[in-house]
């Protein structure tokens, strides 16, 4: 099966796993098609750490990318992901998201964050503490596009 295959099937249950690995251009899948896809809303979910898995990064900029391109836009982290949301860390990709895109709503797992033992005084400003439940209802709303990666 063709990569236009794949996509067009995982489109059809509206879910998008795009996984190309770091140094790679976004997925075009995401980012490219009619002036209705521009308006999608995205639900990126990132649940490895950025400091261990240079891969991550490329999360972070297809978030920057499709906000710049008028899409709605939501990073939620879970698991090791979380710690990228702690405030002052040297080197960190969230920041640097909040300051390029700051349409990007980010959201971070409430359970994530407390098996880290990360507070919520110590995370970067302007990320909603969320849970496991918001998330479920996020990937079953109707037209959301979801990547997990």
């Amino acid at each position: 099966m063709t990569l236009d295959g794949i996509h067009s099937r995982m489109q059809t249950r509206k879910v998008c796993h795009s996984y190309w690995g770091a140094g790679h251009e976004p997925c075009p899948y995401l980012i490219r098609g009619t002036e209705e896809q521009n308006l999608a809303q995205y639900v990126l979910i990132e649940s490895r750490d950025p400091f261990e898995y240079a891969d991550t990064n490329y999360m972070y900029s297809t978030a920057g990318d499709l906000a710049a391109r008028g899409n709605d836009v939501l990073l939620y982290l879970i698991q090791n992901g979380v710690f990228c949301a702690r405030r002052d860390v040297a080197n960190n990709p969230l920041a640097s998201l909040r300051q390029n895109a700051p349409s990007v709503r980010v959201e971070v797992d409430d359970f994530s964050l407390r098996e880290r033992g990360i507070g919520s005084n110590s995370l970067v400003d302007g990320i909603n503490i969320s849970n496991v439940d918001n998330l479920v209802d996020l990937l079953v709303q109707e037209g959301n596009k979801i990547v997990w990666h």
